[in-house]
């Protein structure tokens, strides 16, 4: 009876599922060509390439041991056999060996990857289970096949990291950084195959197999957390470094977007000048977009970057503000360039962090314009727009086209970096460009009449029909409403701003008349129509109503920042009137409504003006409306009075409740802002020319306040900070000088004293708010954390007894958005505030640089710590080499003394110099803390026998003196003696170790050097063979078809000839027909024909008319000239270089037939 033949293996769906997932992971991340390539390749094409590989690296005189490949591609050999049921009708298997082509020939002209890559082959190869044993016996199991496809998650894993990793751009510049990132991930992968051979091995139960693949996720949750931890703690630390702390480029680039109407702003991704900016060349590298003032541009700038962004094109975007930093606005822009481009690709974080920071303490400009070339060329191509570079200084101004220019594109570059500057055209800017370029491809609104014509009727619609409600009341027959919308096209002039302002003005008007006046007199540009806004604002007919909006402008003009809706308010309420707090003079917030529509409230509750233009307008001297002294007495005044106020707080004789109380009523809300302005206003009050005479009202109010500072500090003597140690010749403020014989002069000192301390920099926030308690020489620090600790407690209570609920309510609706301070006194926004202590906590995580463990295998090497002091716990508990020895409870316990008197020290030890054991509680000694005992004596002779009186101590009591506890001591001491010798040692031998470590790796590092330079030169000298054979290639088949052209002419010309020779046969043949039929008979078979003086013998005609040509057989290959690859194992095993393929000789004739 015949055998069945077995059955088939069916697969397991789990392990296909899993085999699924990885293989559909790591095809996500491969280009399509690659993804065919990959699918095509078999492992004998892996093994010809290593061969190709190693034969490229000879010639470069780099040659590496490829040898170390066999292993591994036996592994897969055997492997491949295993998995195939779980991949028969799917593309998965060649994706196990098809990437290693690929990374060994992408990774072969940088020897140091190369390295390391065929490092951690092998080290894949040794993990690899037995499966050419098990295969045959658990192919059936589907415990087995769920491994096997463990193990092909595994090693696809790698395969896409590695892929990944060749893949980046520019990452032979930053392999040594990343490296060790990649390197921790694939010991983890090696880790999760040893597990999973051990199962195999085993031939592991279902239960183990469940836990292995739970084990693995469990691996990988655990692995992907650590690693974002430690990629989120190195752009935290980079982010530090940098800086960067201003409004996120993102917020800024949202709100003006969202002034942008569908369709106004696409004609500038289809202009002319802006095609050739877009595409991927070195041609119009810069573009220079100017307008009017208030024409859109920053609107345009914003729908610009979000259609380049919308082309997944890298963009990095800045948009200049008269409300930022005014000294040092170029070092911004730098720094926000720089975080973005990081944010684009976070491994940049981990090369910054890791090769940058550690050479360059702080972010300067010569550290940023050093990195970030490397940035923009590690992105390949990038676009870089500013706009509102007319906003700053002209000498900021220049500052950024020097350092912008610098990273234009040259012939040589070899990363795409083109800038778009907005602006308007003023002469500082177009003189700097002039510059550096005579010809600046420019685009000018003003002459781009259609297109703003188009955008500025869109926005005209849409304005007038938000306000259809109140305008349509005054426009009753629908008569007004046409020719408003034609007179505003037509004197628009291309400034959206006007137009905005213009409309905002027809909303104050009450009737007919009003609405067709307005009409009639509109203003024809912006500094006429702001004149004309601050009359009607500032009417002289309503005193009360001008005084109150002036104070308004005064304070957003010229505050040290932008000031809070509600900081604004409550200041309001402090005049050199009022010198009381007092909560009814606070006025409600639409006492802003005054100032519209030339000042806003912004997205974080701030009021700013609507445009720069504004603040230039009231700074210029065509503006009358007040002058700047004024504003800072104004100012100056506000804050000494809520310091006055604010000092009580501290008085002993204030009661808790009553603080909470006072603080809680909301009259303090300037005081963060008074704690950190209130000496710089009365300085430029002072600088600025006002009157600081004794008899002045604000003096008298500063020396009131400095009074009543003393006399709060008086009782708290004891806490009183030492000196701060700031010499008294050092310069902290040359305006200084101005009130050196005024009363105040010395608090301010003392403020600015502290200020030039905490700017030193200090490890974290704790250590900052101690550093200003412990060494501030008044009382404004302490003010400062009582005030922050009652706000944050309020915030947390639902009602407080003494005051009301409403209050209570408007009190944190009003600081729930910037109750928690940063606690750094060198951030640009340190009183601005935040929402939460956890946002604060991540805010000011920026300004503090993680230090980290030296020992790359520790987990704090990637993690960190926030401050020196934890390190160096960290490391005296963990890395300190130091050796701690136990000593043995048994020696310790033997120091015993029989009788109650005193105890001395034992036999011998005074008389040998040495000390006997301690009698510490201590069980341990350190060799670190302690010094070395010397050896103790030699052992007593044998004890006498009970009946021989023992020998008496100093004190005449007898003492017990075992031979025992000698022998012990004895024997702990040299064991002791022992370990320290042989703890000496391999400490000497890891030292020694480590220095030829370095030694090597410097010599490794010299080599590559010199091979990656010998490369060049052969790459260039291999070129130029490569041409010279080329054209020899092109003579040569000139020279074959020459030859073929006289093969077929010599063939043509005989085959005439033989027609010629068959037509004179014929005429014979005929001619001896006619001459008889006796003479045709006996001539029939040859006849001797005469010609001239020779004669022929003709065969018969029938044979004549078969002569053909025969072909010359061309030579072929055998198949003992075949290259074969199996015998690659013998060839890898030989210990020379692998040997090349063979090849048959080429000839001319080969060459044809080919």
């Amino acid at each position: 009876m015949a055998q069945a033949p077995p059955s088939q293996p069916q697969p397991s769906p789990q392990a296909v599922l899993t085999i699924r997932t990885a293989f559909e992971r790591f095809a996500a991340t491969v280009t399509p060509e690659e993804r065919d390539d990959f699918a095509r390749t078999e492992l004998k094409d892996v093994r010809d390439a290593a061969i190709q590989v190693e034969k490229d690296l000879a010639a470069r005189r780099s040659l590496c041991n490829m040898r170390r490949l066999q292993p591994f591609f036996q592994g897969l050999d055997h492997y491949s056999k295993s998995v195939e049921v779980l991949c028969n009708g799917t593309p998965f298997l060649p994706w196990v060996w098809a990437p290693i082509k690929f990374t060994l020939q992408i990774s072969a002209d940088f020897i140091g990857a190369f390295e390391k890559l065929i490092e951690a082959y092998g080290k894949i190869a040794d993990a690899l289970p037995r499966f050419d044993r098990l295969a045959a016996a658990l192919k059936h199991d589907h415990s087995f096949q769920v491994v096997l496809a463990l193990v092909y998650a595994d090693i696809v894993e790698f395969h896409r990291r590695a892929y990944k990793f060749v893949r980046r751009k520019s990452w032979k510049l930053f392999f040594n950084s990343m490296w060790a990132q990649f390197d921790h991930r694939f010991n983890s992968i090696l880790a999760s195959l040893a597990h999973h051979s051990e199962l195999v091995d085993k031939e592991a139960a279902a239960v183990n197999i469940s836990e292995a693949v739970e084990r693995r996720r469990l691996d990988v949750q655990r692995w992907d957390k650590q690693e974002a931890e430690w990629r989120a703690t190195k752009l935290r630390a980079v982010m530090g470094w940098l800086g960067f702390d201003g409004t996120p480029p993102e917020d800024e680039l949202d709100k003006y977007s969202r002034d942008c109407l569908p369709g106004s702003c696409e004609w500038v991704i289809t202009h002319p000048k802006i095609k050739p900016w877009l595409a991927d060349d070195k041609s119009s590298a810069l573009v220079w977009l100017h307008g009017k003032p208030g024409a859109g541009k920053s609107v345009i700038c914003s729908s610009f970057v979000q259609a380049i962004e919308a082309r997944n094109m890298n963009v990095l975007f800045y948009f200049c503000t008269y409300m930022g930093a005014k000294n040092d606005g170029s070092l911004l822009l730098l720094r926000s360039l720089a975080a973005q481009a990081i944010q684009k690709d976070l491994d940049l974080a981990i090369y910054v962090h890791d090769d940058i920071v550690p050479r360059h303490l702080i972010s300067s400009r010569r550290a940023l314009m050093a990195l970030l070339p490397t940035l923009l060329q590690s992105l390949g191509s990038v676009r870089l727009v500013v706009d509102g570079l007319d906003e700053w200084s002209p000498k900021e101004q220049k500052l950024i086209v020097d350092d912008l220019w610098q990273f234009l594109p040259t012939t040589t570059s070899s990363c795409i970096c083109k800038i778009l500057i907005s602006s308007r055209d003023v002469p500082t800017i177009s003189q700097n460009l002039r510059k550096k370029a005579k010809r600046v491809p420019s685009i000018s609104l003003t002459q781009e009449g259609d297109s703003m014509h188009h955008a500025i009727e869109r926005f005209i619609e849409k304005r007038l029909f938000e306000n259809q409600d109140s305008l349509g009341k005054l426009d009753r027959d629908g008569a007004i409403m046409p020719e408003i919308r034609r007179m505003l096209v037509e004197k628009s002039n291309g400034m959206f701003l006007w137009v905005r302002l213009v409309l905002d003005s027809l909303e104050s008007a009450y009737s007919t008349r009003d609405l067709r006046d307005a009409i009639a007199n509109l203003p024809s540009d912006l500094s006429e129509l702001y004149k004309r806004i601050l009359e009607r604002i500032c009417n002289p007919n309503e005193t009360q109503k001008c005084q109150k909006a002036k104070r308004i402008l005064m304070w957003i003009c010229h505050s040290r920042r932008t000031l809070n809706k509600f900081e604004l308010i409550y200041g309001l309420a402090l005049t050199p009137d009022k010198l009381v707090l007092d909560d009814d003079e606070v006025p409600i917030t639409e006492i802003l409504e005054l100032c519209k529509p030339l000042i806003e409230e912004r997205y974080d509750g701030s009021v700013a003006f609507v445009h720069f233009s504004v603040q230039e307008y009231l700074d210029s001297e065509t503006c009358t409306l007040f002058l700047q002294v004024n504003t800072h007495h104004d100012l100056s005044f506000a804050c000494t009075t809520l310091l006055m106020s604010g000092l009580q707080l501290l008085s002993p004789h204030v009661a808790k409740s009553d603080r909470l109380i006072r603080v809680g009523s909301g009259l303090f809300r300037l005081l963060p802002y008074a704690l950190e302005y209130w000496t710089e206003h009365f300085l430029l009050y002072a600088s600025n020319g006002g009157d600081i005479s004794e008899n002045h009202k604000l003096i008298r109010h500063l020396s009131t306040m400095r009074s009543e500072h003393d006399q709060v500090l008086s009782p708290m003597e004891d806490l009183r900070a030492s000196s701060n140690g700031t010499a008294p010749h050092e310069i902290l403020d040359k305006r200084l000088e101005l009130v050196s014989q005024l009363h105040i002069h010395d608090l301010i000192r003392d403020v600015l004293c502290l200020r030039n301390l905490l700017k030193q920099g200090c490890e974290d926030e704790n250590d900052v708010q101690d550093y200003s308690l412990r060494n501030d020489q008044t009382l404004f620090s302490r003010l400062a954390v009582e005030f922050e600790n009652s706000v944050i407690y309020l915030l947390s209570q639902e009602s407080v007894d003494g005051l009301p609920k409403d209050k209570l309510e408007f009190f944190k609706s009003s600081y729930m958005s910037t109750a928690f301070q940063c606690r750094y006194p060198s951030c640009p926004n340190r009183t601005a505030g935040f929402a939460s202590a956890h946002l604060r906590e991540q805010h000011e995580a920026t300004h503090v640089r993680r230090v980290y463990c030296k020992v790359s295998t520790c987990q704090w090497s990637r993690i960190g710590f926030s401050n020196k002091s934890s390190l160096s716990k960290h490391v005296g508990t963990h890395h300190s080499g130091v050796t701690k020895i136990l000593v043995p409870p048994k020696v310790r316990s033997e120091r015993i003394v029989q009788d109650t008197g005193d105890i001395g020290p034992e036999d011998g030890s005074e008389e040998h110099g040495s000390p006997g054991p301690t009698n510490s509680n201590d069980s341990r000694v350190s060799d670190s803390v302690r010094p070395p005992r010397q050896m103790p004596p030699p052992p007593r002779p044998p004890t006498p026998p009970l009946s021989t009186p023992p020998p008496s101590s100093r004190n005449g009591k007898p003492r017990v003196k075992t031979e025992k506890r000698s022998q012990s001591m004895t024997i702990w001491w040299a064991e002791r003696k022992a370990r320290q010798k042989e703890l000496d040692r391999q400490r000497e031998l890891d030292r020694q170790r480590e220095l030829d470590l370095q030694k090597v790796r410097a010599l490794q590092r010299e080599r590559a050097v010199q091979g990656e330079l010998t490369h060049q030169r052969k790459l260039a000298h291999q070129k130029g063979r490569a041409d010279l054979a080329r054209q020899k290639e092109l003579d040569h088949q000139k020279e074959l078809d020459h030859q073929k052209e006289l093969d077929h002419q010599k063939e043509l010309d005989h085959q005439k000839e033989l027609d010629h020779q068959k037509e004179l046969d014929h005429q014979v043949q005929l001619k001896y027909q006619k001459e008889g039929a006796h003479e045709e008979s006996s001539n029939s078979r040859t006849a001797p024909i005469s010609l001239g003086n020779s004669s022929l013998n003709l065969p018969p005609i029938e044979e004549a008319s078969r002569v053909t040509l025969e072909p010359v057989p061309a030579p072929s290959l055998t198949p003992s000239a075949e290259p074969k690859i199996s015998n690659l194992p013998s060839l890898l095993n030989d210990p020379g270089p692998l040997p090349l393929d063979t090849h048959p000789p080429v000839g001319p004739g080969l060459d044809a037939q080919r």
